[in-house]
Parts: C-alpha cells; sequence; structure tokens
C-alpha cells in the first residue's frame, strides 16, 4: 500500500549517459508495501530513522527522497519519478503532460516542517498509526545538507539552512467535498502528532506548502506583529527585511492575499 523512495534498488553503481555522454538522474526503485503490518515487519521503521543520520551527509550528486503514499509503484522507468512527484497515477505514460485536462484532484491540504534532529523509532511508530487511519495522505522527506548548508540564511528570503537535517511535507488530496473534513482534520492530527520531535522558536514552515492554519490576514491594514505569526515561520530572521521592502515598494498594501507581508504602517 505504501511505495517509498528507500531502499533504493538502482539498476547498476553507475549514473547512465546519454547519446551526447552527459549524465542523467538514475531513479531507484521502490519497495511495494501491502498492509501496515507487513510495513513494519521490514524494518521500514529502522531503515528510516538511518536515513535520518545519513541523508544530509551524502554525496550532493545524490539526492535520496523518502515519499509515503498510498498507491502502487510500477517498473522504474525513467518518467516515474517525475509523475510520481507530479502525484500522477503511478501506470501513467508520459503523453498525460500533453493532455489539456486537469488531472489534479480538485481539493488539498499540506502542511510542512523542518526536522533538526532525528526523529526517535518510537515517535515513529506513533506517527505510522496515525498514516494507516486514512487512504488520500502522503508525506515527503526531503534531505537538506550540501548546498543548503553552504548557502547564509540571510542570502535570500529563504532561511532553512544549516542545522536542518531535512523538510517534511504532510499532504491529503480529495475529490468529494464531504470528504473535507476528515482530511483536513487529518492533516492537522499529523502536524500536532510531530510538535516536540521538529524545529522550535519558531516552528519554521516552508512557504511554499501555503498553510493558513498558522494565521491569516483578516483585514487589508494586518499588523506587522499578526502577520509575524506566520511570517516568523517563512522568514525567519528576514522576516523584518521583508517589511523593510514591502513598505518601499507597496505602502499602500495593494498587492496582498491571506499571508501577504504588510508595509510599515509609519512610513508609508
Amino acid at each position: 500500500m505504501f511505495p517509498m523512495h528507500f531502499p533504493p534498488s538502482c539498476r547498476g553503481s553507475t549514473p547512465p549517459l546519454d547519446a551526447d555522454n552527459s549524465p542523467t538522474a538514475v531513479v531507484c526503485g521502490m519497495a511495494r508495501l501491502t498492509s501496515s503490518a507487513w510495513f513494519l515487519e521490514q524494518g521500514a521503521t529502522k531503515l528510516l530513522y538511518r536515513w535520518q543520520q545519513s541523508a544530509h551527509k551524502f554525496d550532493v550528486d545524490l539526492y535520496l527522497v523518502v515519499g509515503i503514499r498510498p498507491a502502487i509503484a510500477s517498473d522504474t522507468e525513467k518518467n516515474f519519478f517525475v509523475l510520481y512527484e507530479a502525484f500522477f497515477p503511478a501506470n501513467s505514460t508520459p503523453e498525460v503532460f500533453i493532455q489539456r485536462k486537469n488531472l489534479f484532484p480538485a481539493y488539498t491540504k499540506s502542511k510542512s516542517d523542518f526536522a533538526q534532529r532525528p526523529i526517535s523509532e518510537t515517535a515513529l511508530k506513533g506517527l505510522w498509526k496515525i498514516f494507516f487511519q486514512e487512504d488520500k495522505l502522503a508525506a515527503l522527506l526531503i534531505p537538506y545538507g550540501g548546498m543548503m548548508d553552504k548557502i547564509s540564511k540571510s542570502e535570500i528570503p529563504f532561511p532553512h539552512r544549516k542545522g536542518n537535517l531535512f523538510m517534511l511535507e504532510y499532504a491529503t488530496n480529495w475529490n468529494d467535498p464531504s470528504e473535507s473534513a476528515t482530511q483536513i482534520d487529518w492533516a492537522r492530527r499529523v502536524y500536532e502528532y510531530m510538535t516536540p520531535y521538529v524545529s522550535k522558536n519558531p516552528r519554521e514552515a516552508y512557504l511554499n506548502h501555503r498553510d493558513i492554519d498558522l494565521g491569516m490576514n483578516e483585514r487589508a491594514n494586518t499588523s506587522i506583529e499578526e502577520a509575524r505569526v506566520w511570517g516568523a515561520k517563512y522568514f525567519k530572521g528576514n522576516f523584518n527585511r521583508l517589511v523593510k521592502v514591502k513598505t518601499r515598494v507597496d505602502p499602500e498594501n495593494f498587492f496582498r492575499y491571506e499571508q501577504s507581508i504588510p508595509p510599515h504602517p509609519m512610513r508609508k
């Protein structure tokens, strides 16, 4: 039931070459997990614990993402990883990319976290209990380290750099609006469960996984301190610098949305 990016079963030990001898990405095999009992019996918890301790130290050319979602893996063709990450069915063909048809679910809810220390095996076992309750959930564990550690947290607005082992995304997708409450509740329960095991002060979040549970602008003149509730999670110490930029280029706050950065009210 739960195909995962580990353990890798790559074909060959070196990256393949295209006709022009340029290296191409290698997509590793994915374990096919058919039940929660089988999943645990195969030592997935121990394997994931080891991954947490190692993935951020891998060679920069090795990018080993862990994915957990209810789908059946197919043969590892070149297009599989792209299709998988785009949430297309596992047996899709490249032709889906040129279809003028929306194949994505109508509704989605995602949340994010950053882990700065390995999550214990005991904590992972508790997480599995929540995962096995639903069939539309998905999670990605994306390793950091490498170049992410080399760029200063103040270089660009994105501040999640050295000190993070990996990023976590929890997501659920559905088409039936009657399922909304159940699916959103699942995402929130996972997020609540993970509280002791992820970053703190602030609990960091990734901007591209927009999460209005963190807070939102209720009106056009939201104060800086109100916006800081989610702004610090997305941008950490860069939030104040972004307020200065916003104040300079859009002092009237014309461009705004639920989690936009407000201008400084005293400098308009």
